[in-house]
């Protein structure tokens, strides 16, 4: 399966301490069929790869950060750091299995190149605090794209329904963990208000490319912006 970023080089690392329920739907449907119509395979094609970049983003910043974080004086920041990279990189095994149950299409590739453009322009910053602010308004929004999709009309029973649900509540918690990295950097409360607005608005241009196959999902881009804006505010 092809990646945004084949360059990364990251293994899971403490698996004692991550407490994703993630491992356990993949050992689950790892040899289990995974069913959609053609109609869904074809919004997912396109879907899909838009979150698996985000996986990848987000492994290889978290990684890096935990490199040059002295864990003699932060042992819990960088604790947090790496169980971010272990979640995200399960997240990223699990989502390429149900892409692999998709089969391939032309969008496929579309998407790709359009989230790895929209990742680094994000990282495109002043500072790393600055960085991290983007990471947890854009985590705070992933969360929203994943509940939308477990609501969506797969079904109640799918399991790709149930993949997103386990996803989502491991995302809630990088959200706190990108929030509190910012912040330890220096970050301030007037600098996430004024820079979550602008981290939806180029969210909201990356998913607008794709707003066919959101729809094939019954998933409103104009509900889910609504959403993405509520709720940076209440957690931003």
């Amino acid at each position: 399966m092809s990646q945004c970023f084949p360059n990364k080089q990251l293994a899971i690392r403490d698996p004692q301490q991550q407490h994703s329920l993630v491992p356990q739907w993949l050992a689950h449907y790892q040899q289990q069929p995974i069913l959609f119509n053609a109609q869904q395979q074809t919004a997912l094609a396109a879907l899909l790869p838009l979150l698996l970049c985000g996986e990848e983003s987000a492994q290889m910043i978290f990684d890096k950060q935990s490199q040059i974080t002295d864990s003699a004086a932060n042992q819990q920041l960088l604790s947090d750091l790496n169980l971010t990279v272990t979640e995200e990189l399960l997240h990223e095994q699990a989502l390429a299995l149900v892409l692999s149950h998709v089969g391939k299409h032309e969008i496929t590739n579309k998407a790709r190149s359009a989230a790895k453009r929209f990742y680094i322009t994000l990282a495109k910053t002043n500072t790393t605090a600055e960085h991290f602010i983007r990471i947890a308004t854009l985590d705070t929004c992933v969360t929203q794209i994943l509940l939308s999709l477990s609501n969506c009309n797969l079904g109640a029973n799918h399991p790709l329904v149930d993949l997103c649900k386990k996803i989502a509540k491991d995302e809630a918690k990088h959200v706190y963990i990108a929030k509190h990295y910012a912040m330890t950097l220096g970050a301030n409360f007037k600098q996430f208000e004024s820079d979550k607005l602008l981290t939806v608005s180029k969210l909201m241009t990356l998913l607008r490319q794709f707003e066919p196959q959101f729809s094939q999902l019954a998933i409103c881009l104009d509900n889910l912006e609504g959403k993405f804006i509520n709720k940076c505010k209440l957690d931003i």
